[in-house]
């Protein structure tokens, strides 16, 4: 016949009340069969216990997902940021492509300063079905941050979902005379005649003029080499009419400009040549 006692009032919660003997988790003694009322059964406590772990990290998960990630500019980014998780926004204003590292990186200014944005390739176009951002789309990315001397200001995407375009620029015509200050930064379209060539230690710059006025557009030798040898011929020649996209810049206080995507025909097409076409020469 089974005794049945209750623990109520006892402090010893190990031994058996009625024969004194350790019986441990047990809720009944081995030895002489009393049964332990109270003593909750182990396995209950092993299910609680992973329940609220379950529910522990679930809850931290959502506080992680929809925790807001602060958005910086590229010019407050310090050492102290490295590897912080972060959100950039800013104008795409170059791409570059690595087929056989599966990667693609993009350079992107904020008007504050640049930096580069760095993913894998497949992961991103599965996305985007193929149709990649161009240059001139404003983003937004989020992941880790890293910052060097050598290579500057990074991020490591941590999602292919957390970078998304926030506005698909069109890149207007622009007349060189309209150009101030207030369009450093910007992207457009510049239609004019190659009066002037000069080399120096890094690459070649082109002085520029339509109908307008001049300016100098400036190529890096990186550049260059990415050119085929029958454009950089009629490029790197006078009296030839080109169409590019640029960005505005500035260098000791002059506006200059710097070709986007060269290499690409939809950036860069050496239209005529003045002497053989019709064409409005502006202000030498």
């Amino acid at each position: 016949m089974e005794n049945k006692v209750s623990t109520s009032g006892q402090t010893d919660e190990i031994s058996c009340p009625s024969c004194g003997r350790y019986i441990g988790p047990y809720t009944f003694c081995p030895y002489c069969q009393t049964s332990i009322d109270s003593r909750v059964d182990i396995r209950v406590i092993k299910w609680i216990a992973v329940s609220g772990a379950i529910a522990g990290l679930f809850l931290l998960w959502i506080g992680l997902k929809y925790k807001d990630i602060p958005t910086i500019k590229i010019s407050d980014v310090e050492l102290t940021f490295n590897m912080a998780i972060v959100r950039l926004e800013g104008v795409i204003i170059d791409i570059s492509i690595n087929q056989k590292k599966n990667s693609i990186r993009f350079t992107i200014d904020d008007g504050t300063g640049q930096a580069v944005i760095y993913s894998k390739l497949s992961p991103l176009e599965s996305v985007y079905n193929g149709n990649l951002p161009i240059i001139g789309n404003r983003i937004a990315a989020i992941g880790n941050i890293s910052i060097s001397e050598i290579y500057g200001v990074t991020l490591f995407l941590s999602s292919p979902r957390r970078f998304n375009i926030l506005e698909k620029m069109t890149i207007k015509d622009m007349k060189i005379g309209d150009l101030n200050s207030s369009d450093i930064g910007i992207l457009g379209r510049f239609k004019a005649k190659v009066v002037e060539t000069r080399t120096f230690s890094t690459g070649r710059s082109l002085t520029l003029n339509d109908a307008s006025g001049s300016i100098e557009l400036v190529f890096f030798n990186s550049e260059i080499a990415k050119l085929s040898d029958e454009k950089s011929a009629k490029l790197f020649s006078k009296d030839f009419v080109i169409s590019i996209v640029s960005r505005v810049d500035e260098y000791h206080g002059k506006l200059q400009l710097y070709p986007v995507r060269p290499e690409d025909p939809q950036f860069l097409s050496v239209i005529e040549n003045v002497e053989q076409g019709n064409y409005q020469k502006g202000p030498e």
